[in-house]
């Protein structure tokens, strides 16, 4: 089967060369030569997107925006398949018992987690984003947020596509100079005694990000990406990281007796003058609550330059993509400046580049950079210059579970 499967690749290959004619080999790089074919064997072709996602922008950004780029720029069409992830993974499940080479999707959605269980049961295609140029050219694929998905190595195995972080929100009529640093916002939180508080980190991503972020500030990323999701384990990571937690606590809202189950019960405490903090993961959040009066007017936005940490999303392709040069070349759509700053923009969806201050050539940036935002928005630079990689479910959740033991309720003596 194999032997036929490669013959088949060599004569779609030669017909497909013959007909593009002497412009293609022009080049004596053989990625740009791979890189043509590619494009060529998707013109005009379809590609179908399994997508869940949790923010109804985003997926009208990829049903209008995203497919009406690769409509003009490759001449492909887009089906969205909008269903849940377990329900994608189960299709690819039964496709591989049943041993079917061509299956229903050419492309994945990674909002959260599900890389794990894909990549160890044989799932996705790999590997394919070393061959994406925008990949190459944008991307940078040795960050440490990039390398790992769900304690696992990537290994070209999944393309990031876009991000959230962590940020607050403070009213400059209390105060106007912000915290650079944790230990800084511990003197605010000192001073403006029971005026600050974060989210349950047992309900809240927002709160589960918090502690995180805090309890990993000294710790070893590259150790943590891969730990064995265990509390000893964990917890020799990151060893004394949840006592700045317990230093909090004292000066807290209601001295730490009591935690928001979610950002918008601490928005009614925020508008209301209870706190003067809040926090959100939607960098436009602050300017859209200003929009409809549910925020004090003096209400903006900060980073802590220190970092907070953040989530990405991803895209991949499944084992059996029926269409895998469409879907390469759609992941390279997705990674282009255009899409990048498409998807930034707040009135299509407002979703974090992937590319790294620094990384990226100016030209790309200027895509970025030509995003206008309010000044109660945080942008793109500021919020990457201060990010902290995202730390796999599993371990956040037994962090969170620490936080229970030595913080919500520490053991006498702690």
């Amino acid at each position: 089967m194999k032997k036929m499967i490669l013959l088949y690749i060599a004569i779609v290959m030669i017909s497909t060369s013959c007909s593009l004619g002497p412009d293609l080999f022009k080049s004596n790089d053989p990625e740009v030569k791979n890189w043509e074919l590619i494009k060529s064997s998707a013109k005009n072709s379809t590609v179908t997107m399994a997508l869940q996602h949790s923010n109804p922008m985003a997926v009208e950004w990829f049903k209008k925006n995203y497919a009406t780029y690769l409509e003009s720029e490759y001449g492909m069409k887009l089906i969205v398949v909008e269903q849940t992830l377990a329900k994608t993974m189960e299709v690819l499940e039964d496709d591989l018992r049943n041993e079917l080479e061509i299956g229903r999707y050419d492309l994945i959605v990674f909002e959260v987690g599900g890389f794990k269980r894909a990549a160890e049961r044989g799932l996705l295609y790999m590997p394919f984003t070393d061959k994406i140029p925008n990949m190459r050219a944008y991307v940078d694929s040795g960050n440490v947020e990039f390398k790992y998905k769900d304690g696992i190595e990537v290994k070209d195995s999944l393309a990031p596509y876009g991000r959230k972080q962590l940020y607050f929100a403070y009213d400059q009529d209390i105060f106007y100079e912000t915290p650079a640093t944790y230990d800084e916002l511990l003197e605010y939180v000192k001073e403006y005694k029971n005026a600050f508080v974060y989210p349950d980190p047992r309900t809240s991503i927002e709160g589960e990000l918090f502690v995180v972020g805090v309890a990993t500030r000294a710790a070893d990323m590259d150790r943590l990406m891969t730990v064995e999701p265990n509390k000893e384990a964990v917890y020799a990571i990151i060893g004394n990281g949840l006592d700045f937690l317990n230093e909090l606590e004292p000066h807290m809202y209601l001295k730490g007796a009591y935690y928001p189950t979610s950002t918008e019960e601490m928005d009614e405490l925020f508008a209301q003058g209870e706190l003067v903090f809040s926090m959100n993961l939607d960098f436009e959040y602050v300017t859209n609550k200003l929009k409809d009066y549910e925020y004090p007017e003096g209400a903006s936005a900060f980073i802590i330059q220190e970092g907070t940490m953040g989530l990405n999303e991803w895209i991949g392709i499944p084992y059996n993509a029926p269409n895998k040069s469409g879907a390469m070349a759609a992941v390279n759509a997705l990674l282009s400046p255009e899409m990048q700053g498409s998807k930034y923009e707040p009135r299509n969806w407002g979703n974090l580049p992937v590319y790294d201050p620094g990384y990226a050539d100016s030209e790309a940036y200027d895509v970025i950079k030509s995003v206008k935002m309010k000044s109660t928005s945080l942008k793109h630079d500021a919020l990457l210059g201060s990010r902290r990689p995202e730390v796999p479910e599993a371990v956040r959740e037994i962090i969170v579970e620490l936080w229970s033991e030595h913080v919500l309720n520490p053991p006498i003596g702690d």
